[in-house]
């Protein structure tokens, strides 16, 4: 009788080190997926960072070109005029 409980004990105890060895791999699964995740979140928030930084200098650029063809305007306006001048 002892050797029987002995026996299922023993059973027992695979069955439980079985089941946390499983959980373990599950929880190291969700952790490295959980990692993988947060990774591409944070590329994309990088991504997303550089892109409104460089749509921002786009802007700033064209605002300048425009500010410049305006001064550029206004100078030829003021310069005396030929007869070759397009203005």
């Amino acid at each position: 009788m002892d050797n029987a409980i002995n026996n299922m004990r023993k059973g027992l105890l695979k069955r439980l080190e079985a089941m946390a060895k499983h959980q373990a791999r599950k929880d190291d699964f969700v952790n490295k997926r959980e990692k993988g995740l947060l990774k591409r979140l944070e590329a994309m928030a990088k991504h997303q960072a550089r892109k409104d930084d460089f749509v921002n200098k786009r802007e700033m650029i064209i605002q300048d070109i425009e500010e410049a063809r305006n001064i550029w305007e206004k100078t030829m306006d003021q310069l005396p005029k030929t007869e070759f001048q397009k203005f």
